[in-house]
């Protein structure tokens, strides 16, 4: 803060330094998303994490899945929650949500709204080979 004296007044501020608009979007920011493009979301190289199946219930298949990936020396991530009743295939759980440190931007570098974000993940996730064997 700085005090600058005007006679008998004086006025504080803060003083902020000036808000440069980014030469690039940011890939990263203090919020722990890492923004990525869809294109970008589209090419990466997922590797099995973790894959959890809860095997305390007689009726259906459950569990969690993880997977990861690496762009520019950043992990990312992509959790779920799925489901498998009778002998139809597993599903994620949409209402549990999924778990990631991604953010999807868009041409400009804005983040998009987070259902728009969602379907792009999900077809990120549509595009891994997670299915529980039978």
């Amino acid at each position: 803060m700085t005090n600058h004296s005007s006679g008998s007044r004086n006025f504080w501020h803060l003083r902020r330094e000036p808000l440069l608009p980014p030469q690039a979007p940011q890939v990263h920011s203090r919020d722990g998303y890492l923004r990525l493009c869809a294109s970008e979301l589209a090419s990466l190289d997922w590797v099995l994490a973790h894959f959890i199946e809860d095997t305390r219930m007689d009726w259906m298949r459950c569990g969690a899945a993880e997977w990861s990936s690496v762009k520019d020396g950043q992990v990312l991530s992509l959790g779920w929650d799925w489901f498998q009743v009778g002998s139809q295939g597993a599903c994620i759980d949409l209402p549990a949500g999924i778990r990631t440190n991604i953010q999807i931007r868009d041409r400009q570098g804005y983040d998009l709204p987070l259902p728009a974000s969602q379907r792009h993940l999900l077809g990120a996730i549509s595009r891994i080979p997670w299915h529980p064997a039978p």
